[in-house]
């Protein structure tokens, strides 16, 4: 596996994922979220995430409001 962890989250909880990946890349885990994406002519955002997380071991969701209404959310859990 590429990854240790695959992070799903919301925006508004940013500044959680960063603490985890902080805290988990402290502790040698290799850790995914979508920042810095950059998302290619002809490549589809929905496939890179489905590649990423299918490349990670395991998936954190950091669940609020907003993450439990979002359709992208939903559809990472679903898919890890």
């Amino acid at each position: 596996m590429k990854y240790d962890v695959f992070i799903s989250y919301k925006r508004q909880s940013i500044n959680i994922v960063k603490a985890i990946e902080y805290i988990l890349d402290n502790a040698g885990i290799k850790c995914w979220y979508d920042s810095g994406l950059e998302v290619s002519a002809g490549r589809d955002y929905a496939d890179i995430i489905a590649k990423k997380i299918s490349e990670s071991k395991i998936m954190i969701a950091v669940l609020s409001n907003a993450a439990l209404e979002s359709d992208w959310v939903k559809a990472e859990v679903s898919s890890a």
